[in-house]
């Protein structure tokens, strides 16, 4: 996700680019996103247009659009609410690194990235987890394994052939990190197959 952040009449917006990696984002495979900071946007301050101070950590709202060949505009948007930014600033530079979590209808997602208060330039990378072990910490790897087979493989070539004919790319999960509640994580990730 590539965009500004900009401050116009007590309203702070990032807004700009996004798209499934580096590569399909400079092909120009790639669709809008808009977010609108909550609350009091006082602790956000330019000057001579450049950033010059911003809050420790903030909310925001916001949306994206995805390619869907069956809506009437080519596109769907994606809604998500109550993002959490958190901005460390870079000793030193007019930068902070930048750290984020929310949800939407896709799952839970991170993202981590930096702002550039010189040029407010925005970019974030957002990855998405689902929780592969349900509420139960205690679950095994080859649990996890044996949920797994039981999947049909007729079954998932379907899914994945309607992924191919919807996306153009077939969803895959690869294993994550674990969250700081001990659940079991999958990251997915859309791909070229």
């Amino acid at each position: 996700m590539r965009g500004f952040l900009k401050k116009k009449d007590n309203k702070v917006e990032w807004s700009g680019n996004w798209a499934m990696s580096t590569e399909a984002f400079d092909s120009g495979d790639k669709a809008k996103f808009r977010y609108e900071m909550r609350g009091d946007t006082a602790a956000v301050e330019e000057k001579d247009g450049k950033m010059a101070s911003i809050p420790k950590s903030a909310l925001f709202d916001g949306s994206f659009l995805v390619k869907d060949q069956n809506a009437e505009s080519g596109f769907v948007r994606i809604d998500e609410k109550a993002v959490t930014f958190d901005f460390v600033p870079v000793p030193g530079e007019q930068k902070w690194k930048v750290t984020g979590k929310g949800s939407n209808v896709n799952g839970e997602f991170t993202m981590e990235g930096e702002l550039d208060g010189a040029s407010r330039r925005f970019a974030l990378f957002k990855t998405y987890y689902r929780n592969a072990g349900g509420s139960d910490s205690e679950d095994s790897a080859s649990d996890l394994e044996a949920e797994e087979e039981d999947i049909d493989p007729d079954e998932l070539e379907d899914l994945k052939a309607d992924q191919r004919e919807t996306f153009g790319r077939v969803l895959v999960e690869d294993d994550a990190e674990p969250s700081g509640e001990g659940k079991k994580k999958k990251k997915r990730r859309m791909v070229e197959d």
